[in-house]
């Protein structure tokens, strides 16, 4: 297998794009020194992220958690504020206040080119059985 990344597009200008993209998201160390642009990045091609809360509630018996975040790279470079996990949330369940410092979350580009929140490490709060 090739360590050549497979660039998925239907235009010349979306690579270019893409490219434009992923080097300013892994600059500064973080691009593999063998193929200098891009990160094995193409749409829907999904890479960690730290995401910090930015706002929203945890949630209780009659609403659903609607937590925000901002989304750092692993390199602590900002690519998107106010991002909600598109993986569902169990609905009326309270869950625990994200770490200050962040928390591990998984995002993707999507087909147009910006960045969606896939999941992030949130978890239900429990309770002990009696």
């Amino acid at each position: 297998m090739s360590d050549k990344p497979v660039i998925v597009s239907t235009s010349e200008s979306r690579i270019g794009r893409l490219r434009d993209f992923t080097q300013s998201l892994f600059a500064g160390g973080s691009q593999k020194s063998y193929n200098p642009g891009y990160y094995n990045l193409h749409p829907n091609s999904l890479f960690a992220v730290i995401c910090i809360k930015d706002g929203g509630a945890a949630g209780d018996g009659t609403s659903t958690c609607s937590w925000t975040y901002t989304v750092k790279t692993i390199a602590g470079k900002e690519i998107g504020t106010t991002k909600s996990p598109d993986k569902p949330r169990i609905a009326n369940v309270e869950y625990e206040v994200p770490n200050a410092l962040g928390v591990r979350g998984i995002a993707y580009i999507d087909a147009g080119g910006g960045v969606r929140l896939y999941d992030v490490c949130e978890r239900p709060v429990t309770e002990e059985c009696p």
